[in-house]
């Protein structure tokens, strides 16, 4: 995980147009916390990847308010502001659906590396950022990842 992230940093370093689709912010040292999140944090204090956020150590506890129910769980960020969770336990990364019943609205994606690897910079992206087609970011993993 750690060099598919530093090379999505590099690349978009190269391309000035990035700020507009992407950005991977430098890792976090004064993270203390433990936990697979925790860790990624270390690598990259947040990013922006198209439609998705995942949250910097500073954003994480002003993001928590919609887990009032959920325990055990992070919210780590969003797609399309659509929380993002994850279950501690497990490093299972899920989203929510509020259009669904009640006890059905958290969607599991996959655990967190492969969240990174095949959803933020990989050939799953498509699959929870629908009419991804003219996403710069889409077009931008698809170049650089290929």
């Amino acid at each position: 995980m750690q060099h598919i992230i530093l090379k999505l940093k590099e690349e978009l370093e190269k391309r000035p147009e990035s700020i507009i689709f992407g950005k991977i912010n430098a890792g976090n040292p004064l993270v203390e916390e433990h936990g697979i999140y925790y860790d990624f944090l270390k690598i990259s204090d947040g990013l922006r990847a198209g439609s998705i956020d995942l949250w910097s150590y500073k954003d994480l506890a002003r993001n928590q308010y919609m887990l009032s129910d959920l325990t055990g769980c992070l919210c780590i960020g969003q797609v399309d502001y659509v929380p993002l969770v994850l279950k501690q336990d497990s490093d299972d990364v899920y989203i929510f659906n509020g259009e669904l019943e009640k006890n059905r609205q958290w969607i599991f994606i996959s655990n967190f590396n492969d969240f990174i690897i095949n959803y933020v910079s990989g050939i799953k992206y498509d699959l929870i950022v629908p009419d991804c087609k003219e996403d710069l970011w889409y077009k931008f993993i698809k170049t650089v990842m290929e």
